[in-house]
C-alpha cells in the first residue's frame, strides 16, 4: 500500500497553482536603495518572471493565440513568443476562470523540460487575475483607440520658472539654425541646453488622484529593535505529548478565504530522545487540517433510516460485540481492495486493511465510498499482531451535527537521525488509540550557528540567548526541523513537497494530472506530501497568491516574487493566546501573508553592496512583499493593515542590523521605513547556501528572521 499519499487525498489532489507575478519593487528613495533596480534571471535562458525545475519550466506571459484542444502561445515580458501543444489531459487553474483563457490573459504554462526532441507540451495553466502593472503587453492584443490631436492633458509641460540656470558666460547666444523654434505649444519642447535643471520638465498632468504615491522620506533605523518571545497557537496539553515541546507554531489562512481551516501546526520536541527499535528517532508533533473544500460529505442529500445487517460470525446487527471494534469518524482516502483510512471526532487517524469478502451497507450508497463519507468500520479485535482488519463498512446519511465541523489529525514525527545521506526517510506515527503511519521523505541540510548573531558587533544580538537543541519551522511545501545530532553539531531535515526523492530547493508543481478522478486515489502516480500546504490545500493557496498579485501591483512592486513559497500566519501575541483558547475561524486568522523575493535576485543586490564596503551610509535590500490583514502590536507601536515592502537593512561595514516596511495601509496612508523586529536567524546551512523560500516561526528568509520570535531557527 502507498502510504504517501493520505493528505493528498483529502484535498483530492488538484494542481498546485505555482505561478509568478510580473516582476514586481516599491518606490526607491535615495535612502533605502543600494543600487538602481535592474532585476535578476532566474536561468541563463529565460526572463526574470520564469521559475525553472528540473523537471518543469513555467512560462508567464500574455496570451496572443489559444485554440482548445490544440495549442497556446504567448509573450514574455521581454517579447519573447513561446507555442505549446496542449496535453489532452490538461489543467486549468482555478476552473472559476477556465472561460477567461483567450488572446489577452495573462497566464502561467506549466511543461515538462525533458520531453524528447525539446518539444513544449503544457500540462497546466494557471489563470491569473489581470496583467500586473508595468507588464507590457503585446501589440497584437491592444485594442487601438482615437486620441484628438489637439488634447494637451497628457503632454508634458515644460515650466521654466523653477528652472535653475548656470549657463557659462562665454555661451553663444544665438539659437542654432537647426532648432525648430515654431513648435507647438502643446508639445514638450526639449532642446538640448547645457541648462542643469533640477525640477522634473516630462510630468504628466492626468496622474490619478488616488494612486499613492511615495514621498522620498529618510527614516533610517538606528540600531536592532529585537521581537518577544510569543506564545503558542495551541496549548501543548490539548496534543498529549509524549515529550515536552517547544513553541508550537502555525500555518493560517485570512479569515474570508475559502475552506477556511488550520491547515498545519508543528513543533520539536525540547531535547531530542533516543532512537526507537525501529532506528527512527520521534523529533516533534505536527496537526494536519483536513482540507473543508474536500472534506465535504458527498452523502447529505441522501436520506435513509436505521437497518440491520449481519456480519460474518457477529451477531445480528454487529454491534456491540466484545470479539469487535467500531471506529466511526470522516474517510479520508480509500484504495478500493486495498485499504481505508477514517479519522475520528478526536482527530485521530485509523488505517484498516480490507477484508475479502468486505460488506459494505447499505449496497446503494457503496458508490458513495470516498473520502469525505461518514462512516462505522467494523474490525475483530482481536487480528493476528493486532493488525486492523475491516470486515464492514455502514456508510451513514450524513455527518451528525455533534461532530466537529474542522478535523485535525495528530502525529509524532519520527526521522532516522543516523543516516548521512541527502534524502533519508522519515514517518508520521499518530499517537495511540490511532493506528495510522505514514512514509515521508526528508532532505538532510548540516547546519551551523550563525555567526551574524554570535559574532555580531551588535550587541543586542549577541545576547538573544543560548543555542537551543532542537527547532522546528513551516514552510509552503513542508516542515522542518533543526536537531543536535552530536556534540556541537546540528542537521536540519525538511520535508519534500513529493514523496519523491527531489530536492527540496527545486520549485515544482507537484501536483500537476496525477489522478484521472478526484475521487479515484488509485490513480494516483506520485502522492504529494501531507506536510505541504501547497499541495494539499490548492484552491486556497491559490487565493493566497491572488493577494500577494494584488499587494504587488498596488505598489507597483518590480522585484520577482516567489510565489510558491508563500507563508500565511498569525504574529500578533494576543491573537496566538486567543487562538489557542479557541480554534475557531475568527480566532485563529491570519494576520499576515508574506512572500520573499527570488534567491538570485537577493543574492545579485547583496554581491553589488560587498564591493562598495564601507559604505557611504547604511542601505537595504528589498526581501519580499507583505500584505498584513490585521494590526500587529509590537513593542514600538502598531503595524497597520496594509500592502508593504520588506526591507534588510545593512550598515555602513556591510553588516545586517535592522528590517524596516515600506509601502501604504488600506486608508491610503504613506508608510515609509516603518522598523519591524529583526533578528538573524540561530542556524544557517553549514554549506554556506540558503534555505528556499520563506519559514514560520521566524518569517525567515536569507538567514534573517523578520516579526517573529527571537528563538527562531
Amino acid at each position: 500500500m502507498n502510504k504517501k499519499a493520505i493528505l493528498s487525498w483529502l484535498s483530492l489532489v488538484m494542481m498546485v497553482a505555482v505561478s509568478a507575478c510580473g516582476p514586481v519593487a516599491a518606490p526607491q528613495t535615495a535612502a533605502n536603495k543600494i543600487t538602481p533596480k535592474t532585476g535578476s534571471e532566474t536561468s541563463s535562458e529565460s526572463s526574470k518572471n520564469v521559475s525553472e525545475s528540473k523537471a518543469e519550466v513555467h512560462r508567464v506571459g500574455v496570451v496572443v493565440a489559444y485554440i482548445p484542444g490544440q495549442s497556446i502561445t504567448i509573450v514574455d515580458r521581454n517579447g519573447n513568443s513561446f507555442t505549446f501543444t496542449l496535453a489532452s489531459l490538461l489543467k486549468i487553474v482555478p476552473a472559476s476562470r477556465a472561460n477567461l483563457l483567450a488572446p489577452g490573459a495573462f497566464v502561467t504554462v506549466i511543461a515538462p523540460n525533458n520531453v524528447p526532441g525539446g518539444k513544449l507540451i503544457a500540462v497546466g495553466i494557471v489563470i491569473h487575475p489581470s496583467i500586473p502593472g508595468g507588464f507590457p503587453v503585446p501589440p497584437s492584443i491592444i485594442t487601438p483607440t482615437f486620441t484628438p490631436t489637439n488634447t494637451a492633458t497628457n503632454t508634458a509641460t515644460n515650466t521654466a520658472t523653477n528652472t535653475a540656470t548656470n549657463t557659462p558666460t562665454n555661451t553663444p547666444t544665438n539659437t542654432p539654425t537647426n532648432t525648430p523654434t515654431n513648435t507647438p505649444t502643446n508639445t514638450p519642447t526639449n532642446t538640448p541646453t547645457n541648462t542643469p535643471t533640477n525640477t522634473p520638465t516630462n510630468t504628466p498632468t492626468n496622474t490619478p488622484t488616488n494612486t499613492p504615491t511615495v514621498t522620498p522620506v529618510s527614516n533610517i533605523p538606528t540600531g536592532p529593535l529585537i521581537p518577544s518571545e510569543k506564545p503558542d497557537i495551541t496549548h501543548p496539553e490539548d496534543w498529549n505529548p509524549p515529550y515536552p515541546l517547544r513553541t508550537i507554531i502555525g500555518y493560517t489562512f485570512p479569515s474570508d478565504i475559502t475552506g477556511w481551516t488550520i491547515p498545519l501546526r508543528v513543533a520539536s520536541f525540547v531535547d531530542i530522545p533516543p532512537a526507537s527499535p525501529d532506528g527512527f528517532t520521534p523529533v516533534g508533533m505536527v496537526a494536519i487540517g483536513l482540507n473543508p473544500v474536500s472534506q465535504v460529505n458527498l452523502i447529505t442529500s441522501m436520506t435513509g433510516s436505521a437497518f440491520s445487517v449481519s456480519w460474518p460470525g457477529s451477531s445480528k446487527n454487529g454491534i456491540g460485540l466484545k470479539a469487535e471494534v467500531q471506529r466511526v469518524g470522516i474517510v479520508v482516502s480509500y484504495i478500493p481492495g486495498q485499504s481505508i483510512t477514517i479519522v475520528d471526532r478526536d482527530g485521530n487517524p485509523f488505517k484498516f486493511t480490507l477484508a475479502s469478502p468486505l460488506k459494505i451497507v447499505p449496497a446503494s450508497r457503496a458508490n458513495l465510498l470516498a473520502p469525505g463519507a461518514f462512516v462505522t468500520v467494523i474490525a475483530p479485535n482481536n487480528a493476528p499482531n493486532n493488525k486492523q482488519i475491516a470486515v464492514g463498512i455502514v456508510i451513514h446519511p450524513s455527518v451528525p451535527g455533534n461532530f466537529p465541523e474542522r478535523i485535525y489529525l495528530r502525529y509524532v514525527v519520527e526521522i532516522d537521525v543516523t543516516s548521512t545521506e541527502d534524502t533519508i526517510q522519515g514517518k508520521l506515527v499518530s499517537p495511540p488509540p490511532g493506528t495510522d503511519t505514514i512514509d515521508v521523505t526528508f532532505e538532510r541540510i548540516p547546519q551551523i550557528v550563525n555567526t551574524d548573531r554570535t559574532e555580531s558587533p551588535y550587541e543586542a544580538f549577541q545576547e538573544l540567548g543560548p543555542v537551543p537543541n532542537s527547532g522546528s519551522s513551516i514552510s509552503a511545501d513542508g516542515v522542518c526541523f533543526v536537531v543536535k545530532t552530536a556534540a556541537a553539531e546540528y542537521t536540519r531535515y525538511c520535508s519534500l513537497p513529493s514523496g519523491s526523492n527531489q530536492q527540496a530547493s527545486i520549485l515544482s508543481v507537484s501536483g500537476l494530472v496525477k489522478q484521472a478522478s478526484p475521487l479515484s486515489v488509485s490513480a494516483l502516480a506520485e502522492p504529494t506530501s501531507p506536510l505541504s500546504v501547497r499541495d494539499s490545500f490548492p484552491s486556497q493557496y491559490a487565493e493566497l497568491q491572488d493577494s500577494i498579485i494584488a499587494a504587488a501591483e498596488r505598489l507597483d512592486y518590480q522585484t520577482p516574487i516567489q510565489m510558491d513559497q508563500i507563508i500565511s500566519t498569525i504574529e500578533d501575541a494576543q491573537r496566538l493566546q486567543d487562538c489557542a483558547n479557541a480554534l475557531t475561524q475568527e480566532t485563529c486568522a491570519s494576520d499576515i501573508i508574506v512572500a520573499p523575493v527570488t534567491q538570485d535576485y537577493f543574492g545579485q543586490q547583496y554581491n553589488l553592496l560587498v564591493p562598495q564596503l564601507p559604505l557611504a551610509a547604511p542601505t537595504t535590500i528589498d526581501v519580499a512583499v507583505v500584505k498584513v490583514l490585521q494590526p500587529i502590536e509590537i513593542s514600538t507601536g502598531t503595524i497597520q493593515p496594509g500592502d508593504y515592502q520588506v526591507d534588510y537593512w545593512f550598515d555602513v561595514s556591510g553588516v545586517f542590523y535592522a528590517a524596516t516596511i515600506t509601502g501604504f495601509t488600506t486608508d491610503n496612508t504613506e508608510v515609509t521605513n516603518q522598523q519591524a523586529p529583526a533578528v538573524p536567524a540561530i542556524f544557517v546551512n553549514a554549506d554556506g547556501t540558503d534555505l528556499t523560500g520563506a519559514q514560520i516561526s521566524a518569517c525567515r528568509f536569507f538567514s534573517r528572521c523578520v516579526f517573529f520570535q527571537g528563538s527562531c531557527n
